[in-house]
């Protein structure tokens, strides 16, 4: 089911086109979307206030499961096939958290996925003026031990894409003590850091993609073998 969760965040952002025009912008955001345990669903202040003793979090927005539900039916009304069996008991509640501190988002976002009552989480970019942005970033995981053919196709295809740079594939190791030196100078996302199991860190490809015109082919990423669903950040988040 959270895969399923993070499949139809990726259809919402595509569903919205890509889009740049502007420039001397301020960089967009990140966000932290945290899925909730059923135990905690309605009972999270807990986990509310440990998030927002993470740096650079400026605000928390709670969704519940109808809210979830009720989103859900709006954004993919004209796709039937993504409604089929969708219920409200079936759809997470969950936090999403706003971080403007962008050299700790992403260390924040595997951090929070350590908390009592968290089922996972995930980083994407804020809402913001993402139209008046000249690049998006991309973070691709893979799946577990990645084959150097999936590899392949995976680099193959984003090199296929118009306007992309920045392009670097990261193992586990390297994400977890790139982030794990990020955290050095806050004590408490160190502390919670380090009790994020490596094999809970993916393998992932990292990108920038100009934006100027809508990108359908993306889509198809997704249905590249060893990949699960990426997601959408600021271009700040993935290095030159």
């Amino acid at each position: 089911m959270r895969r399923a969760v993070r499949t139809l965040v990726v259809l919402a952002l595509l569903a919205t086109g890509l889009s740049g025009c502007g420039d001397d912008v301020e960089p967009l955001p990140a966000r932290v979307v945290v899925f909730l345990d059923d135990a905690v669903a309605t009972d999270f202040a807990g986990v509310e206030q440990r998030i927002r003793a993470m740096p650079g979090v400026t605000g928390v927005v709670a969704t519940s499961k109808e809210q979830a539900y009720a989103d859900h039916q709006r954004t993919f009304a004209d796709l039937p096939e993504v409604l089929a069996g969708a219920a409200p008991e079936n759809m997470p509640a969950s936090l999403e958290a706003t971080v403007t501190d962008l050299w700790h988002a992403e260390a924040v976002a595997f951090a929070v996925g350590t908390f009592d009552g968290v089922e996972r989480s995930m980083l994407t970019a804020a809402d913001g003026d993402v139209a008046a942005q000249e690049r998006v970033g991309i973070i691709v995981p893979m799946e577990e031990n990645p084959t150097t053919a999936q590899r392949a196709k995976v680099e193959e295809f984003i090199r296929s894409l118009p306007g992309y740079d920045a392009l670097s594939y990261e193992t586990p190791e390297q994400t977890r003590d790139r982030l794990r030196e990020r955290c050095r100078d806050h004590a408490e996302l160190a502390a919670a850091f380090d009790k994020v199991e490596l094999a809970d860190i993916p393998a992932s490809f990292r990108f920038r993609l100009e934006l100027g015109q809508k990108v359908p082919q993306m889509k198809d990423l997704m249905n590249l073998d060893g990949v699960t669903p990426f997601s959408f950040v600021p271009a700040e988040l993935v290095k030159d």
